[in-house]
């Protein structure tokens, strides 16, 4: 075992400009079309957040949080190289789904989807 891997840094190569906003499951829902495909730059563990670890995607222009039933998830992905490949190639996305939480209410989750090449956005 070795030490370095307790250094903070990203196996993944894009890298977020200044000031990329944050947005919400929901709000990207609510501002694009249901079927909008999101191209997966990176992920990451938010471990400073108020109500503790929270998954989180990079896009080529904003960040997303990611519910927190995913943590494990993206905690596998991030230690994954093919996965980890996948992305940095660009090839990694996610489309938004909706389901019933057990309150009535609609709640957000993603479906990970792979990509080709090249996409319009």
């Amino acid at each position: 075992m070795s030490i370095v891997k307790f250094n903070h840094t990203s196996p993944f190569t894009f890298k977020a400009g200044d000031n990329f906003p944050y947005y919400s499951l929901k709000a990207l829902w609510d501002s694009n079309k249901p079927d909008a495909v999101y191209r997966v730059m990176a992920l990451f563990i938010n471990d400073r957040g108020r109500y503790g670890d929270q998954p989180l995607a990079l896009t080529p222009h904003y960040y997303v949080n990611l519910p927190v039933h995913l943590l494990n998830d993206v905690m596998q992905m991030i230690r994954d190289p093919e996965i980890v490949e996948q992305i940095n190639k660009g090839q990694a996305g996610f489309k938004i789904r909706t389901y019933s939480n057990r309150n009535g209410g609609t709640s957000y989750s993603v479906e990970w989807v792979d990509l080709p090449d090249e996409l319009p956005y």
